[in-house]
């Protein structure tokens, strides 16, 4: 299955990322914001359920995003979830991905609206490694724990 990127919330993408005829948008491209509201909704813990008639046309194919640090950070996430997910499917998955990553999304907007601007460097101060490290031994086990690993 080709992971592809959409979403249903088209409209914050029509604000937030570049058109031909505005210059005043934060992102240049829309798997930008895809995969920056990816890691935040997922850092989050929280996802936004919709029906898959509510997601947009297609954006890109993972595969086919060029700038390597935003596949590689969707691919991060879809292992993540993949890990923690009950479901076994690819598509069930994938779906996942897409809710965190418009719940991520939302976020970022209402941060906008509220502060009036972007404020990335407070999205990653307020990511510390370890809420990251307690996020994956939640979803992966405790590394000290495994025989054979030495502790810190």
């Amino acid at each position: 299955m080709a992971r592809t990127l959409k979403t249903a919330r088209q409209d914050i993408y029509k604000r937030l990322v570049e058109d031909d005829d505005e210059d005043n948008t934060i992102f240049k491209y829309n798997y930008e914001l895809f995969s920056l509201g990816l890691i935040y909704g997922y850092f989050q813990g929280e996802q936004k359920k919709v029906d898959s008639e509510e997601r947009s046309q297609d954006f890109i194919k993972v595969s086919d995003i060029t700038p390597e640090e935003h596949r590689q950070s969707i691919e991060l996430v879809y292992q993540m979830v993949k890990v923690e997910s009950e479901k076994t499917e690819e598509s069930e998955i994938w779906k996942e991905v897409l809710d965190y990553a418009d719940r991520g999304v939302e976020l970022i907007d209402e941060g906008i609206s509220t502060q009036g601007d972007f404020d990335l460097v407070g999205i990653v101060q307020g990511a510390g490694a370890e809420d990251w490290e307690s996020r994956l031994i939640d979803s992966l086990g405790d590394p000290g724990e495994l025989k054979g690993v030495r502790p810190k």
